[in-house]
């Protein structure tokens, strides 16, 4: 897990088959501007996480619920890079409670849906 910086808190949320490691220059660059937190997706061969088949879509947003609650943090800006983006905008629909703003980076078309 990438967790850097000081100030209003951004947490980017990767692509598949993205490690938070990949984009490590960029999350560098906003720890400098603000406290940023990334991690590998649930399956990801670096996230430590095997994802459970009878919760679907939704090990992704149990797994951001613990990303924030290890981090120690109530609410945050998301950004979801390329599928991450459907991990953010579901986290954001659900729990509005938890996300103050909403940035989608390199999104998916809003009718693609991902296969098995």
């Amino acid at each position: 897990m990438f967790d850097r910086g000081h100030g209003p808190v951004l947490v980017v949320v990767q692509g598949l088959h993205g490690r938070w490691e990949w984009m490590k220059p960029a999350l560098v660059q906003l720890a400098s501007c603000c406290r940023t937190i990334s991690y590998s997706l649930s399956g990801d061969i670096g996230s430590g996480e095997r994802p459970d088949p009878d919760r679907g879509f939704d090990n992704y947003l149990r797994q951001l619920d613990a990303v924030l609650d290890r981090a120690g943090v109530a609410h945050v800006a998301l950004c979801g890079v390329s599928f991450g983006g459907l991990v953010a905008l579901r986290y954001a629909a659900t729990r509005p409670h938890r996300v103050t703003s909403l940035v989608l980076a390199s999104f998916s078309a809003l009718g693609w849906k991902p296969n098995s």
